[in-house]
């Protein structure tokens, strides 16, 4: 009777271990793997919807000196990269007791439909929504209207984008991939500066609202003035008025240089090589029968260099599975955009310093981090673990082997 009961209790023993190890199994390995799938989806989805969203909207010129009671122009423009969209709502704000809005001039956009082109001064608001048929517009920069502004008193003014601005793909779904917005600043001042050329009167033309309005300057290898690029050498083109006898322009590190009316020059597709890194401005006048139109200016970004001085500057183990590793570069010139870790084979993810590396799920005790800078250079270096890996799992599970043995020698 006491063989056979204690026949049972072992039976009875070894189906509630195995009813422990497999509770134990569904909820350390199946669940975390399950929900772990879960997130990557879910991770996956939101990193797509982001990747989307690549379109940007600028104000040119960045920033400049107008003098009071005197008429200004400033540009709206709309960064697509080239992916094609339909129709933009821009909503710009701007300080009503230091500026008005006295036009909007659309002459220039590549937009052909324009539902909304409001101006509200008591307010300080600019509401513009405008399209194009299918298939939309595709290129690197387009024009979205021009601002007439006047200077009220002296001051700062701010000029920016609300968050109610919108860039809609042409994808049939009316996707909003706008990525991000850049204002301008003006210093107004009673002095007579004027840094930004005004629109010149046509003479002979059929009415006195005609007026000349600056070139839209594209470049070749640097098709953002938002964004840095590696290529040292720059090529601008634009399309020429038709009217136009001949231009001046140069290109230098001042925002606001007027280019010498006397240098007259007739390419419309000038290049430049060997230019160092920093940012340059591109500076270009048509000129007329009657006289010099409004200057234009273009920005290009250049850094060629990677970032340096990349390194670990603290590691040190925070339990026998976590490791802690903060890492830092420098980079002058366009700065740190972002860090990579890469494991082995394994494709490189996002990472921020201080990160934490969970070495049962390391392919290697070896890992590379990569520093890129915002023009896409890199540099990289190696990282090696201290210790042996371990495997949190098979230690648990060592652990209820050594818990059942203890268990049986006590019987």
């Amino acid at each position: 009777m006491t063989a056979k009961k204690l026949e049972l209790n072992k039976k009875s023993i070894w189906v509630l271990i195995s009813q422990i190890f497999s509770v134990f199994l569904f909820s350390v390995v199946i669940v975390p793997k399950f929900i772990d799938a879960q997130q990557q989806e879910s991770i996956s989805v939101q990193s797509e919807v982001e990747d989307n969203k690549v379109a940007q909207l600028s104000i040119i010129p960045e920033k400049a000196n107008i003098s009071i009671g005197r008429n200004s122009q400033i540009q709206i423009l709309v960064h697509p990269e080239r992916k094609p969209i339909n129709a933009v709502g821009v909503h710009i704000k701007y300080p009503p007791d230091m500026l008005e809005v006295m036009e909007i001039d659309t002459s220039s956009s590549f937009c052909t439909l324009f539902p909304e082109k409001e101006i509200n001064n008591h307010l300080g608001r600019v509401d513009i929504s405008c399209g194009l048929p299918s298939p939309g517009f595709n290129q690197h920069i387009g024009i979205v209207a021009n601002l007439v502004i006047k200077a009220k008193r002296t001051g700062i003014a701010n000029i920016s984008f609300s968050s109610r601005s919108q860039v809609l793909a042409n994808d049939g779904f009316g996707t909003n991939i706008l990525k991000s917005s850049h204002g301008s600043v003006f210093n107004l001042t009673e002095s007579p500066i004027t840094v930004t050329p005004q629109p010149t009167e046509v003479e002979g033309s059929k009415s006195n609202d005609i007026r000349r309005l600056p070139i839209a300057i594209r470049a070749t290898h640097h098709p953002s003035q938002l964004d840095w690029y590696q290529a040292n050498s720059a090529e601008f083109t634009w399309s020429a008025p038709e009217d136009a006898t001949s231009y001046t322009y140069l290109i230098d590190d001042q925002v606001d240089t007027i280019p010498d009316p006397t240098l007259l020059l007739d390419s419309n597709s000038p290049s430049y090589s060997d230019l160092e890194d920093g940012i340059w401005y591109f500076h270009l006048a048509a000129i007329y029968a009657e006289g010099t139109g409004p200057v234009s200016h273009y920005k290009i970004q250049i850094d060629t260099s990677p970032p340096e001085n990349l390194r670990i500057t603290k590691a040190e183990d925070i339990n026998k599975n976590e490791h802690l590793i903060e890492f830092t570069a420098e980079d002058t010139t366009s700065g740190i955009s972002r860090y990579e870790i890469t494991d082995g084979s394994q494709e490189p993810v996002s990472a921020a310093s201080p990160a934490t590396l969970y070495k049962n799920e390391l392919q290697s005790n070896k890992i590379t981090i990569t520093a890129y800078d915002n023009a896409g250079n890199s540099s990289m270096i190696e990282y090696e673990i201290p210790g042996e890996e371990s495997d949190t799992i098979i230690d648990a599970l060592a652990e209820i082997v050594r818990s059942i043995i203890k268990f049986f020698q006590n019987l």
